[in-house]
């Protein structure tokens, strides 16, 4: 049975006309009113194949058919008109615009469409909209309703009875994917406690254009004519239910709506968390596949101890089948290193939460090139005992495993960046803000107590760069501070918004002043650092001679070259109220040293920002 999107629509008369009449000479108003009905022949996790969600909106145009020629009031009768869903199965689409026929009798052509995307004006839109599928499709939320994108078109509606009933049928535009889950045999409680199921690596906008005049179908396996359809934005994952289907009982369906899009042979696109942790990985086989307009794509998965066995078939959301087959398992790890506590600096860390310990870079794998995203420049053994992460009690809340040392990013998060461009005239520090009774007392101030030189104890010798981070970032967020943001702090928002850490990470975040001067120097600094002083840059050579080698094997990397100097996530020191508001911390890389200013260098400068994370 076809599976459209049904919408009945009753034309009723408002003058007296029995159903055997002929309305072919009716000079009264015959108005339009909207049912919808339901068809589900599947157990699904949101019952919507065949069906909008009540609530869902519905942009509606109507033409007189028999003007198309004449002027365009006398075409247009009805222009985005919104209805709305509602009454469950038994719903309707309701407005507040009564809608009839033309009294010239003409019979009526019916535009429909529902679709997040945004337009101004009224009149069908002639050019391209953008639709969006939402990350979050479970069936607790909205995002699966609001992501699917359905059009109808019809022509030619004639009055044929009062009242008049026309099925409108809506064609899904995207794709959709369902994810049954099996429990493998032997293996009963292999699935019990699944954390998430997601579909990976889908461009989420639709960017499409509608065209009046062409017809409202092509052939199955096309797009509506008229309709184009385009895959855009920055890939995401897509989090959807974790129903299990047991043995012999009804399929349950957890569904996702994606945009049309091709996935290469190899990507990632099906993973299950599991609560005993770890996932497993569903990667596309060879040839990939080419998700088209109105499918739907099954992959039905039995999870064995080792590896979950995935057959998929292909189906229209009308008609049509398909199979395919492929196997999923728990993807070997990527590096050679896989206990974090045995990382050393200068291993590479991978996007899986492992390290590649190497001395010939020419021998690192596709995968291994592909999957690298930073270099371990500092572990806990390399220093202090009093300098440790454990220090950031906010770090330590977000990701109390990441205690094992630090990672800094292939690239810069900025080139030539001030670290707040308006501190000159603003004359206030962030630290002044942060020291309000607006804002949560757990973090740690961002400028240090003391000048840099006194005390080991001074916030400027510890690991506090993930506290300043999301300090800076708080600020940043207060409307009131819109015109005074931390331009550095904010290229790091946009640096992690865009690059993903290694597995078990955290996220990308802004360097302390303490932090700089580890990925600078090798020793354990036992002292404090130095103000107005200098120190080694024997780490930074280490890690620049890496960097070079990325690149010579076709890596994308920047180095922290010579002469380039380094903002961190510090103010001036609390003791001087003019250091705080214009002044902020930074390292200066030189040939055989790294200069650090005792009390900052103005916020206005204009230096690079490199982000940073912690394993």
């Amino acid at each position: 049975m076809k599976q459209y999107l049904f919408l009945a629509t009753a034309l009723l008369g408002l003058a007296a006309c029995n159903e055997t009449e002929s309305l072919s000479g009716y000079d009264g108003q015959v108005e339009l009113r909207f049912t919808s009905g339901i068809d589900v022949q599947t157990r699904s996790s949101h019952g919507l194949d065949t069906q909008l969600k009540d609530g869902e909106t519905v942009h509606l145009w109507i033409d007189d058919s028999k003007n198309r020629q004449q002027t365009i009031d006398q075409e247009n009768l009805y222009e985005n008109i919104l209805l709305t869903k509602e009454g469950g199965v038994a719903g309707t689409l309701s407005g507040s615009t009564p809608m009839y026929f033309p009294l010239t009798g003409n019979d009526v052509n019916i535009y429909a469409l529902h679709t997040n995307a945004t337009w101004f004006g009224n009149t069908y839109p002639a050019r391209s909209l953008t639709h969006t599928v939402a990350a979050d499709q479970r069936s607790e939320t909205d995002g699966y309703a609001t992501s699917d994108l359905t059009y109808a078109k019809l022509t030619g509606v004639p009055r044929s009875g009062n009242p008049t009933s026309v099925a409108v049928q809506f064609r899904h535009l995207l794709s959709k994917v369902e994810v049954i889950l099996k429990k493998g045999v032997g293996e009963n409680d292999f699935l019990a406690g699944i954390t998430k199921v997601e579909i990976l690596n889908t461009l989420p906008q639709a960017k499409f254009t509608l065209d009046k005049e062409k017809p409202a179908y092509g052939k199955n396996t096309e797009l509506p004519d008229g309709i184009e359809i385009t895959a855009d934005g920055t890939a995401q994952n897509i989090t959807i239910d974790t129903d299990i289907t047991t043995e012999g009982a009804t399929l349950i369906l957890n569904e996702a709506i994606i945009v049309p899009q091709t996935i290469e042979a190899g990507t990632a696109f099906i993973k299950i968390t599991l609560a005993a942790g770890g996932g497993l990985v569903y990667k596309m086989k060879d040839g990939g596949t080419t998700f088209e307009s109105g499918k739907k794509y099954r992959y039905t998965i039995t999870a064995n101890q080792t590896a979950i066995e995935v057959s998929s078939s292909i189906h229209d959301w009308d008609e049509g089948t398909g199979d395919d087959d492929g196997i999923a398992v728990i993807p070997p790890p990527i590096g050679n290193i896989t206990d974090r506590t045995q990382a050393q600096v200068g291993d590479l860390a991978m996007e899986d939460g492992t390290f590649v310990r190497t001395e010939d870079y020419t021998t690192l794998t596709d995968e291994q090139k592909k999957a690298c995203v930073g270099i371990v420049f500092w572990t806990y053994s390399d220093t202090y005992p009093k300098t440790t992460l454990t220090n950031d009690k906010v770090l330590m809340a977000d990701y109390p495993d990441c205690t094992h040392g630090l990672i800094v990013a292939l690239k810069d998060a900025a080139t030539g960046k001030p670290w707040q461009s308006a501190s000159t005239t603003f004359r206030e520090s962030v630290t002044t803000w942060q020291e309000t009774a607006t804002f949560d007392s757990k973090y740690t101030q961002i400028a240090p107590i003391s000048p840099v030189d006194e005390t080991l104890d001074s916030e400027a010798h510890k690991l506090l760069g993930y506290n300043n981070t999301m300090v800076l970032l708080a600020y940043n967020s207060d409307p009131a501070k819109i015109l005074y943001r931390c331009q550095a702090a904010q290229s790091i928002k946009t640096f992690a918004d865009n690059n993903i850490t290694p597995k078990g990470c955290s996220s990308w975040y802004f360097p302390s002043l303490k932090e700089l001067a580890l990925l600078c120097a090798e020793d354990s600094w036992e002292k404090p650092l130095p103000g107005r002083g200098t120190t080694n840059v024997n780490n930074l050579g280490k890690i620049n001679s890496i960097l070079e080698n990325l690149s010579d094997n076709g890596i994308d990397i920047e180095t922290l070259a010579s002469g380039t100097s380094y903002w961190s996530s510090q103010e001036g020191y609390t003791g001087d109220s003019y250091a705080r508001a214009n002044r902020a911390y930074c390292i200066q890389i030189m040939s055989s040293q790294a200069q650090i200013s005792g009390h900052g260098l103005f916020k206005n400068q204009k230096f690079n920002v490199r982000a940073i994370c912690a394993f």
